[in-house]
């Protein structure tokens, strides 16, 4: 049980780690693409500028689609994780209600001594 648990925690902080990776990474490069352009535009490199927004498109693009099989990833760990818990719940629960069966049946036949 224990080394499940240690899984679970490798699991949380990895994902907690890459979620904040692309977190950062979402907010400061467009935001930094943006202010590179702008300069370039402003101080009159249009050739330039031009060609960063090709880079800087395609450079999105790749990055999207990073960021697409990292969630598609997160996802399926997520659904794996459940998928076994909801494995482990039901056989704890079949194992209460068999417990459950066996106490009645128990205090039953006890119930039935104690007649005779």
């Amino acid at each position: 049980m224990v080394e499940k648990e240690n899984t679970y925690d490798k699991i949380r902080t990895s994902v907690t780690k890459r979620g904040a990776f692309w977190k950062l990474f979402g907010k400061s490069v467009p935001l930094i693409t943006l202010g590179v352009l702008f300069l370039l535009h402003l101080f009159g490199f249009d050739d330039l500028s031009e060609k960063a927004i090709v880079i800087g498109g395609a450079f999105f693009f790749f990055v999207a689609c990073m960021w697409w099989w990292w969630a598609i990833d997160v996802m399926m760990t997520i659904v794996n994780l459940m998928t076994r818990a909801t494995e482990t719940f039901n056989t704890v629960t079949e194992d209460i209600t068999k417990v459950k069966e066996d106490v009645v049946k128990a205090k039953k036949d006890l119930e039935d001594r104690n007649k005779h």
